[in-house]
């Protein structure tokens, strides 16, 4: 007669051995179908986990490709200061390429290529990874400023600029225009960066943005030269130096707008651009009061 004998010690540690087992496969491959998931999701959405909580959301995909638009033109990045400035045409954007041109050392001979990004010396977004981008637009200790114009004055000088005894509007949208109010329902239209709003981001980023006017530029420059640690005398003779050639050539085509604002506009066509661009007005705060009124 055979007798079997039951170890109950070594058979509940081979089965207690096998559970635990179990239990850490288990977890492993948990670990690697998430981690799977969350690359797959993070190639479709494009977007990165911000470091600093200044901002409640995310950069999605389409917010970088409008970030990094060429025709537009990226904002432009100035490493040695932390600073992302987000320039738009029509509003002293030549005058503040020379100005990040000249605080970043970039050689004199490169001043004439301000408009020529790969001549000019300047870096601009598009240079960076989406992620370089996101972590940079969400780190705080990187400064975000924008300079803007008000609205009505920035369209008309880009009429005065872009459409008179000038063939761009013509090579542009496929025709010319012999005075503003045609030139204002040309641009709903064709559309291009002179006159598109200057709203460029999801608006709560510009809660976090340092933002300048055009009828504060000296003193805005001077502020926000100071902010990224880049105001010295040197700068400031700089500026104050209205006879050097690498300032006045970025004036030679201003068109004194402001002060023409009465000739060109009527109370109807002063309406249609204050409802037109009513995202500059709501974000920069510009007064919707009617000029032709005061």
């Amino acid at each position: 007669m055979t007798i079997f004998r039951f170890d109950g010690r070594r058979r509940f540690r081979t089965l207690f051995q096998a559970v635990t087992l179990t239990i850490v496969f288990v977890i492993i491959l948990k670990c690697l179908t998430q981690d799977n998931d969350s690359s797959k999701n993070m190639q479709i959405k494009e977007t990165i986990k911000p470091s600093g909580d200044i901002y409640s959301q995310l950069l999605s995909a389409n917010d970088l490709e409008r970030l990094k638009r060429v025709e537009r033109g990226p904002p432009i990045v100035v490493p040695r200061y932390k600073l992302i400035f987000f320039w738009n045409q029509k509003s002293a954007c030549s005058y503040w390429k020379r100005v990040f041109q000249y605080i970043q050392g970039i050689p004199r001979k490169q001043f004439q290529f301000i408009h020529t990004p790969e001549r000019s010396g300047l870096k601009y977004l598009d240079n960076y990874s989406n992620k370089s981008i996101s972590q940079m637009m969400n780190d705080p200790t990187w400064i975000k400023a924008t300079f803007v114009r008000e609205p009505r004055e920035r369209l008309l000088s880009a009429y005065l600029d872009k459409a008179i005894d000038n063939s761009f509007v013509l090579e542009k949208c496929n025709r010319s225009v012999k005075s503003f109010s045609e030139f204002i329902e040309l641009t709903r239209t064709c559309k291009d960066p002179h006159w598109e709003t200057q709203v460029r981001l999801p608006q709560h980023y510009y809660k976090h943005m340092i933002v300048g006017v055009m009828e504060n530029l000296p003193d805005f420059t001077e502020k926000l030269l100071r902010k990224v640690g880049a105001w010295n005398d040197t700068v400031r003779h700089w500026l104050q130096n209205r006879k050097r050639n690498d300032l006045v050539v970025t004036r030679m085509h201003a068109t004194n707008a402001k002060n023409k604002i009465l000739k060109y506009y009527t109370h109807s066509l002063e309406k249609k651009i204050v409802t037109r661009y009513q995202k500059d007005y709501d974000v920069f705060g510009f007064d919707r009061s009617l000029f032709t009124l005061k």
